[in-house]
């Protein structure tokens, strides 16, 4: 993760806390002392702006630059329901029964399929009946996927739909989306991913 404590301490974001596109279209669902676990959390952004709401927030990362930068915003505001752990997700035990949402945005890629997969399955196995999970992937119709620089593993076309055909399926997306930019890749650039927001 040095890469990645790299772009996060030459940009400590400043910018006002706000909730990535998923979780704005559900957050308002989640029950109101639910305990929710952010898995790979990165600066923080969804995390806080929960925590801010009073749900009670775990949120890892392996990055401990974002964990220090949202270790400071949890002071400024007081942040007592939001817990921050430093390490790798894969390794996280997610306790059973124990959250009412997961959250898990773009850090499927980053293991193999085979841990990947295994995450999946284990968030599925793990979070309460009546409980939402929130992923975000890269398929292989990300530019990257033909480039030198890939990530360690894709999903296929509707492989995420399928992996819940047994779920609720709240929202799901599969396209090629426009990214502003963000730490790390600030210029304008094009991303293929899935989006799902599922109900056990």
């Amino acid at each position: 993760m040095e890469k990645y404590n790299k772009i996060y301490s030459a940009s400590n974001d400043k910018t006002e806390i706000r909730l990535s596109p998923s979780l704005k279209l559900v957050w308002e669902s989640f029950p109101s002392n639910g305990h929710i676990l952010d898995l790979g959390c990165g600066q923080g952004h969804d995390s806080l702006y929960l925590a801010k709401k009073r749900f009670k927030v775990t949120a890892i990362d392996s990055a401990n630059v974002a964990i220090d930068q949202i270790k400071a915003k949890k002071e400024e505001f007081k942040l007592d329901n939001l817990e921050l752990i430093c390490g790798d997700t894969k390794d996280f035990i997610i306790e059973e029964d124990k959250y009412q949402v997961i959250i898990c945005r773009h850090v499927l890629n980053f293991l193999n399929k085979e841990n990947a997969l295994e995450l999946v399955e284990n968030i599925k196995n793990k979070i309460k009946v009546n409980s939402y999970i929130i992923i975000e992937l890269f398929t292989k119709n990300d530019p990257s996927f033909s480039s030198d620089r890939k990530f360690a593993s894709y999903f296929e076309e509707q492989e995420l739909l399928k992996i819940f055909y047994d779920y609720k399926i709240i929202y799901y997306l599969e396209n090629i989306i426009l990214d502003p930019g963000h730490p790390g890749h600030t210029a304008p650039h094009k991303h293929g991913i899935a989006r799902i927001i599922a109900k056990k």
